[in-house]
């Protein structure tokens, strides 16, 4: 079954909003690899050892307010068993708070048919907010690559640059 441009564009994906703290921002440090040198004082800033200096790693904004698996559900038409990672990106307005809650909002931002048999991509944005001060902190962009997606005809979006 072929998706639908218009449902998928306008899929209604649920607004997160998640409480993080310290302990969590040093487990996300320790698992992209800070703190492996024991003797640097600039990655233990990274993983909570410096308790006067703790330090968030930026690409931590792509894993807060993660709405989950959401192509998976039934309704947005995509074949989940065929769809793969294409590329990620952010850009960051503001510092990331080592401990706050945000709400992050995901919506798809663009669709394009590659064609029967070729697939399709879906681009997607996630806007992340510290919740108490209203402030942006981030806009997290992706590209997923709809393997089994594509031929469905209609209106596609330009390819992102």
């Amino acid at each position: 079954m072929a998706i639908n441009r218009e449902h998928l564009m306008n899929f209604d994906i649920p607004e997160m909003r998640q409480t993080y703290g310290l302990r969590d921002t040093a487990q996300y440090a320790l698992s992209v690899g800070m703190g492996q040198n024991p003797m640097d004082m600039a990655q233990l800033a990274y993983v909570g050892a410096l308790h006067d200096d703790s330090r968030v790693m930026p690409a931590i904004a792509n894993v807060l307010g993660h709405p989950g698996f959401w192509l998976g559900h039934p309704a947005t038409g995509v074949d989940a068993l065929k769809l793969v990672h294409g590329e990620q990106g952010m850009t960051l307005h503001a510092p990331i708070p080592a401990e706050a809650t945000v709400r992050a909002k995901t919506r798809v931002t663009g669709l394009i048919d590659k064609g029967e048999g070729r697939g399709a991509l879906l681009y997607s944005e996630k806007e992340v907010f510290n919740d108490a001060t209203g402030t942006l902190i981030a806009t997290c962009r992706g590209t997923t690559f709809l393997r089994g997606d594509g031929g469905y005809g209609g209106v596609s979006d330009a390819p992102k640059p």
